[in-house]
């Protein structure tokens, strides 16, 4: 598994970004980008649990 695919599911199962830029992730937003694919169903589920709640 490449570094990319680690983070993007690392983060996709739950994990804490702070905690992976702790384990080794780029700290700085514009290097940690290029390692992240966001999709759009993950944006979705991703909204819609943090909207369940209110």
């Amino acid at each position: 598994m490449d570094r990319k695919t680690f983070i993007t599911n690392s983060l996709m199962l739950g994990a804490n970004l702070q905690v992976l830029q702790e384990m080794g992730a780029p700290k700085r937003p514009k290097h940690l980008a290029k390692y992240l694919k966001i999709t759009d169903a993950f944006k979705n589920k991703v909204m819609e649990d943090t909207w369940d709640k209110v």
